[in-house]
């Protein structure tokens, strides 16, 4: 353990670095960053701040006062996402997959309000200048729903 006033209690666990990180759980890591803490087993927070992290086998990539209180949830990084899911995901800014199995992506552009999922097993994403899936390898023919739109549309590319 290196850094400036980090705490490890749990056993088998490992703090990379950083300053005022706290690990309680058996197994548990934290690469490094500010004020993160890991209580849950297995638990990994790689960097950030401000990360609480509780879930057994749960992952914080980094970012900025994210929780993964969920089980096997995962949060890559961002701000202020949370995974209380069983094998939940939560990514870009104030997501909260909140049911097992959820993904939830926010663009963050409604300021403050944090998109929550709503039932179990639910895909929910907000990107406020809109949606392209891509249906072939080339990323040349898909689908396309517009800023504001509640229709989508056919999209090709001429190649």
């Amino acid at each position: 353990m290196s850094g400036n006033q980090n705490n490890l209690s749990g056993e088998y666990g490992f703090i990379g670095g950083g300053s005022t990180n706290t690990l309680s759980a058996t197994y548990g890591v934290i690469g490094g960053g500010l004020n993160n803490n890991v209580s849950g087993e297995g638990g990994y927070i790689a960097a950030g701040g401000y990360n609480t992290l509780s879930g057994i086998g749960a992952v914080i990539d980094g970012g900025f006062n994210n929780t993964a209180a969920g089980d096997y949830g995962t949060i890559p990084g961002g701000y202020v996402n949370s995974a209380g899911g069983i094998y939940s995901f939560a990514a870009g800014v104030r997501a909260s997959a909140a049911q097992t199995g959820t993904f939830v992506w926010s663009d963050g552009s409604d300021g403050d309000a944090i998109l929550t999922s709503s039932r179990a097993y639910q895909f929910l994403a907000r990107a406020s200048g809109g949606f392209t899936l891509w249906t072939n390898a080339a990323s040349t023919v898909g689908a396309t729903l517009a800023p504001g739109s509640g229709t989508w549309h056919r999209r090709a590319i001429a190649t």
